[in-house]
């Protein structure tokens, strides 16, 4: 009999054991966790400024994110206008000059758009200043007459990876 009790002890010992394995090996961790901090996505136009020489006026220039409209008025071989565009990332996230593009709305050959490149990088904060400037034709320009052209000028930047 003390055989059977203690082979029956053993026994439910076992089986008692075999469960925990079983629940042991069967349960899985899960772990996860959230970062607080989230990107942000915000590269774009934050400031014109405009130096004007002569008669040279743009009263209806815009700008909205990326894109830049320019409507220079002309009448002078001695006039201009220059612009200092200031393209800011004011996001989290750094990124890269995909691509730039300026469109003239109306070809005008009476005057002469000019540029510099903006800068190819921009980290958190960082902002680059492209200058554009318009000025009259040597060739074409008469002076007292107004010439007018739309200028468009846009800034598409992307995710640095």
């Amino acid at each position: 009999m003390k055989n059977k009790n203690m082979t029956l002890v053993l026994a439910l010992l076992l089986i008692v054991g075999l469960s925990f394995g079983y629940v042991s090996y069967s349960t899985r961790v899960n772990q996860s966790s959230t970062s607080k901090e989230v990107g942000k996505w915000d590269v774009e136009i934050t400031n014109v400024e405009i130096t004007t020489n002569g008669d040279a006026m743009d009263k209806n220039y815009e700008f909205k994110e990326g894109t830049l409209v320019l409507r220079p008025i002309l009448s002078t071989v001695d006039d201009y206008v220059s612009y200092k565009v200031t393209i800011k990332n004011k996001g989290t996230i750094p990124a890269k000059l995909g691509r730039y593009i300026y469109n003239e709305k109306n070809k005008e050959e009476h005057l002469v758009f000019t540029h510099n490149a903006p800068k190819e990088e921009l980290g958190p904060n960082e902002e680059t200043v492209v200058e554009l400037f318009v000025y009259p034709s040597d060739k074409t320009f008469e002076d007292g007459k107004s010439y007018t052209n739309d200028f468009t000028a846009i800034y598409e930047y992307i995710e640095k990876r």
